[in-house]
């Protein structure tokens, strides 16, 4: 009865710790999951920088096509006559302005790029931690369900055991009868007879 009762006790701890242990797998998965939406809101914003980021190309190379159509008239204008000169001076003026705006645009969505490159490697480290985590959970819940496994087989123990002593106590008889008992130790057959029931201690 006192093995059933311990049995019982220690398959009641490891049930207690299999639910600790899936309380801190379930844990593990909440924070897996947190970090994968961070890690898909991290690429979402990565995306939508490197969208900006080839729009402001486009718009680079779109201002280089107007600079080099401007330098070609400007150049055309040299050619055809020297009176123009003023207004291809204006116009070689306007295209370096636009080549150091498209020269600026070009470093601002070289900039960009580089930012979501560096969001895109954060969120891949992200997702590598989420998965990390996510196989300790698993592995924790399969811990959890290997502990439940051996709190069921001490219970299904213990309950044998119980019935075991139950079915021995049941066919136990008691005899009511009485029993002859003869006194045993040192014969003194003087006057110190009491001696022998004398405790020294």
């Amino acid at each position: 009865m006192f093995v059933a009762n311990v049995l019982m006790f220690v398959a009641n701890v490891l049930m207690c710790v299999a639910n600790v242990l899936m309380f801190v797998a379930n844990v593990l998965m909440f924070v897996a999951n947190v970090l994968m939406f961070v890690a898909n809101v991290l690429m979402f914003v990565a995306n939508v920088l490197m969208f900006v980021a080839n729009v402001l190309m486009c718009v680079a190379n779109d201002l280089m096509c107007v600079a080099n159509v401007l330098m070609f008239v400007a150049n055309d204008l040299m050619f055809v006559a020297n009176v123009l000169m003023f207004v291809a001076n204006v116009l070689m003026f306007v295209a370096n302005v636009l080549m150091c705006v498209a020269n600026d645009l070009m470093f601002v969505a070289n900039v960009l790029m580089f930012v979501a490159n560096v969001l895109m490697f954060v969120a891949n480290v992200l997702m590598c931690v989420a998965n990390d985590l996510m196989f300790v959970a698993n592995v924790l819940m399969f811990v959890a369900n290997d502990l439940m496994f051996v709190a069921n087989v001490l219970m299904f123990v213990a309950n044998v055991l119980m019935f075991v002593v139950s079915e021995q106590l049941s066919s136990l008889t008691i005899s009511h009868s009485t029993v002859a008992l003869q006194p045993r130790g040192l014969i003194n057959r003087g006057n110190w007879c009491y001696i022998n029931g004398v405790s020294f201690i």
